[in-house]
């Protein structure tokens, strides 16, 4: 609002960006961004006047488009609504976030397609690989949920201490298993690229 009355002849326009994930708790999730239709605050602020109204009319005008984009599951039954929409993008394969907006609307509940193998090889063949990272990891989920209470805020965190933690975590692995199988320090750095490889192979397995 300040920019159009600082520069009256200024044609600014407020673009809504709706951010839709396959699982805005998991790990790699797939994400689908929409762009909204164009809001022009010229227009807002030749309808209205005063600051106040402009501001709220701006405001109303972008979380309107973005609802249509933006999916929103209540509080309410959250648990059950997630796990429906989840089976609904395994089975319909949406392709935009507006796409997942309407299925939701439409409460369609399809079944989950059949999946080409049992899950639980893939959880059997990655197990070996990713239960040497399960320790930190079980302890920075925990922090990260003490610290946010599983809000929003909760998968930004939880990575976050995960980038930050797990390479002095591989560090330390490397220098014990190290020293446990008598073997030189440069064997130990050489342990500590194993560690991320052995994760992201693991990850590729298990399908997640």
């Amino acid at each position: 609002m300040g920019a159009v009355e600082k520069y009256p002849d200024l044609d600014l326009h407020v673009v809504p960006v709706g951010l839709n994930y396959s699982n805005h708790m998991g790990f790699r999730s797939e994400v689908w961004i929409d762009y909204g239709n164009p809001v022009s605050v010229q227009k807002v602020i030749k309808e209205n006047s005063g600051s106040g109204e402009r501001i709220n009319v701006l405001t109303s005008q972008v979380e309107a488009e973005l609802r249509t984009m933006v999916l929103h599951l209540e509080k309410e039954g959250y648990e059950e609504s997630d796990k429906a929409m989840r089976r609904n993008m395994r089975a319909l394969k949406p392709l935009s976030g507006k796409e997942l907006v309407e299925i939701e609307k439409l409460k369609i509940k399809s079944e989950k397609p059949k999946e080409k193998s049992p899950q639980w090889i893939f959880d059997i063949l990655s197990f070996p690989l990713l239960i040497i990272h399960r320790p930190l990891y079980f302890i920075v989920d925990k922090l990260a949920e003490k610290l946010t209470g599983r809000d929003e805020f909760f998968p930004s965190v939880k990575y976050g201490m995960c980038t930050l933690f797990f390479p002095i975590y591989w560090i330390v692995l490397s220098i014990v298993l190290a020293k446990i199988l008598g073997l030189p320090l440069l064997a130990a750095f050489a342990l500590w690229f194993l560690f991320p490889v052995s994760l992201w192979v693991g990850l590729k397995i298990k399908k997640v």
